[in-house]
């Protein structure tokens, strides 16, 4: 593997879209089976392999032979959990089941939402939403209960995939639960939603600087001080490649130019809510003119309307209690 080599050819598959990027001495590969729902398989050269979330579960079986697409028919290591929305996570339980030697790492908080029935229940009913809205018929694959957290980890804690060592970086800020991955020998993050999620269409109502390439989506559930806080301990690492959730990987000067974008959508998101709220506008206005320019025809492919909604619903009121004073209006 040397060099980088993007946008391989696709493989066979009816759904979703199936990029490659390869190192010297590892390739990362898009397996997720829908847009939306992206699962990144990291294969070294030392022949170890780690799915670094499982994306939708209706979809999970293409998931699975797109899996043993690359490594062969042989089953993972390790399956990495960056956080507990069933975007990422939903099909673990399909994913153990054919591969049930794999071991799940995890956050602690993560390791406790699996735990409760409450959360299965949503995540069982936004993938049937998203089932419904592609059309997959009656015999999709179903969420399955108790996600097995075998490895728990914490801020600092490491892992071996193969003969490259991961740290876990807490990344709060979209979830409780968001934890990324560094390995530092490589230059490798497997970053979170806590850092943004980077889209290369820019909605034309915004008007942006020269040095803006990307949209940021900035969805953060839990703090958004946090996540500019964290946003700004991944920028002091020496990232040479940088995997992105739902987005893919960026290397090079790819990832300053992300910073630079990042830094410009957090200041115009937190001021956008901010302005609003302090001049009376309620929270039901606030969320609509958000929506209005955050969810368009650049985004809505990555994530379901349903999805989308009920975050915003979290992240909007998120903004006002880490910035603003005074009650939320309805």
């Amino acid at each position: 593997m040397s060099g980088i080599q993007q946008n391989a050819p696709r493989l066979n598959q009816t759904q979703g879209v199936f990029n490659a990027w390869e190192f010297e001495s590892y390739g990362i590969y898009q397996v997720g089976a829908d847009l939306g729902g992206e699962a990144y398989l990291l294969a070294t050269t030392d022949g170890a392999y780690a799915l670094f979330d499982t994306g939708f579960a209706f979809c999970a079986e293409q998931t699975l032979n797109n899996i043993y697409a690359i490594t062969g028919g042989k089953p993972v290591d390790y399956i990495v959990l960056t956080h507990s929305h069933y975007d990422h996570c939903a099909a673990t339980g399909y994913l153990l089941k054919h591969m049930p030697g794999a071991q799940v790492v995890a956050s602690e908080h993560a390791a406790y939402v699996f735990t409760r029935p409450g959360a299965y229940k949503t995540m069982r009913e936004l993938n049937t939403s998203r089932a419904n809205e592609k059309g997959a018929g009656e015999d999709y694959v179903d969420v399955y209960d108790n996600i097995p957290v075998h490895v728990v980890v914490k801020d600092g804690d490491t892992f071996m995939v193969g003969s490259m060592e991961f740290q876990a970086i807490s990344a709060v800020g979209h979830t409780k639960c968001c934890m990324a991955y560094w390995c530092a020998a490589a230059g490798l993050l497997v970053s979170t939603e806590t850092a943004g999620v980077p889209c290369e269409s820019i909605p034309q109502s915004v008007p942006v600087p020269e040095d803006v390439h990307y949209m940021i989506d900035l969805i953060e559930l839990i703090t958004f001080r946090g996540a500019l806080e964290h946003i700004e301990r991944l920028r002091n690492l020496p990232i040479r490649v940088y995997v992105s959730p739902h987005y893919g990987v960026l290397a090079g000067a790819e990832i300053a130019d992300m910073w630079v974008s990042v830094g410009f959508w957090a200041d115009y998101i937190r001021n956008f809510v901010v302005s609003r709220h302090e001049q009376g506008q309620p929270l039901e206005k606030i969320i609509a003119a958000y929506k209005d320019i955050f969810y368009w025809g650049g985004t809505a492919p990555y994530q379901p309307e349903a999805a989308f909604d009920i975050n915003v619903s979290y992240a909007i009121p998120t903004i006002i209690r880490d910035y603003c004073e005074g009650e939320i209006v309805a």
